[in-house]
């Protein structure tokens, strides 16, 4: 059930995607179930072995959310699970990832018939998960606020390019407790990846070189702001579902959980610090300190298109950029209709 469960194109692209972006840490040998391959080197023995060293009190975190009597809850807790014995018990140990570093641009190509065109670049340096602290709010706010001004440029784009451009995305995580991927893509019309390719290369080469307007990040500091606001004016409307997910991924992560009134309270006490110039030195240094790792999927398997791939991109940054200027807002056509 595994299997018929998990096997598809996505999983096939995630699989090929991680290999390559992750050099190094082998991980598809290391992701088991859900791969015909994992599920034939499992054995009963084994997966009996696994639960009983591995499933014990000592691993397990009960997370309860709801409008509920804690004095009660706590009783049903006792009751269902005082009883829960492991002698067996194993600290778990985690896989070594030594992820390699690129040295120099790189391109890999993923093929299937079923899949849509799309071009990532993946940035990698090497960063360790921090304490949460003041100082990783401003850092990661500082980055958010980049992020979103470069998301809104290539937005207008995709807008103007009649389907040639779609989906814009942008991330930066820690993964492998070990290092950062940042990545940039875009889907693209079918086989049009050379024009993707060639617009998330300049428009980063041209936020890398002139940086971000004080208008822009001024109008992604109060979009910030208002969600910010909003969060603490919905913060009683939350499911429970929702509270108990926010829990474990922070007993995942590491992270304390902040209510959205002390998250409100800490941006205005670090608002000042998140400048223009700050912002765009912490910007260049992310995206523009480290070869990218260029990623395409493709419904064709041309012959060399890998080579094709890091053509193009080298004949892209020969492409002169120029300073961002924001085009100057339309006026609705019908604003006047039925006056």
């Amino acid at each position: 059930s595994e299997v018929r469960e998990r096997q598809s194109v996505g999983l096939d692209r995630f699989l090929d995607s991680s290999d390559y972006i992750y050099a190094g840490a082998n991980l598809p040998n290391k992701i088991g179930l859900g791969t015909i391959k994992g599920m034939d080197q499992v054995i009963q023995k084994d997966l009996r072995s696994f639960y009983q060293t591995y499933y014990a009190p000592r691993n397990t975190t009960l997370v309860l959310a709801g409008d509920v009597s804690h004095d009660v809850m706590l009783e049903r807790v006792k009751h269902f699970f005082s009883d829960w014995r492991n002698k067996e018990f194993q600290p778990a140990v985690d896989p070594e990832f030594n992820v390699v570093l690129p040295s120099k641009v790189e391109a890999k190509v993923f093929t299937d018939p079923n899949v849509e065109t799309r071009i990532e670049f993946n940035f990698l340096e090497k960063e360790s998960p921090e304490a949460n602290s003041k100082a990783l709010n401003l850092e990661y706010w500082t980055h958010l606020l980049s992020t979103r001004a470069l998301i809104n440029r290539i937005d207008t784009l995709a807008y103007e390019s009649g389907g040639r451009i779609l989906s814009p995305s942008m991330s930066s995580e820690i993964s492998l407790e070990s290092v950062r991927v940042s990545q940039i893509g875009v889907t693209t019309a079918d086989r049009d990846w050379e024009f993707g390719l060639s617009t998330l290369e300049q428009k980063l080469r041209q936020a890398v070189e002139f940086g971000f307007t004080e208008d822009e990040i001024k109008k992604q500091l109060t979009a910030l702001e208002n969600e910010l606001q909003l969060s603490v004016e919905t913060a009683g409307d939350s499911s429970s579902a929702t509270l108990a997910n926010r829990v474990m991924n922070a007993v995942d992560s590491g992270y304390f959980i902040a209510s959205p009134q002390t998250d409100l309270s800490i941006f205005y006490e670090l608002r000042d610090q998140l400048t223009v110039k700050s912002i765009n030195e912490a910007f260049r240094k992310r995206w523009a300190s480290q070869p990218p790792r260029l990623y395409l999927t493709e419904r064709s398997n041309a012959p060399g298109l890998e080579k094709t791939l890091l053509e193009t991109y080298a004949e892209s940054q020969q492409t002169k950029v120029t300073p961002y200027v924001e085009k100057a807002a339309t006026e609705f056509a019908y604003q006047n209709f039925g006056k």
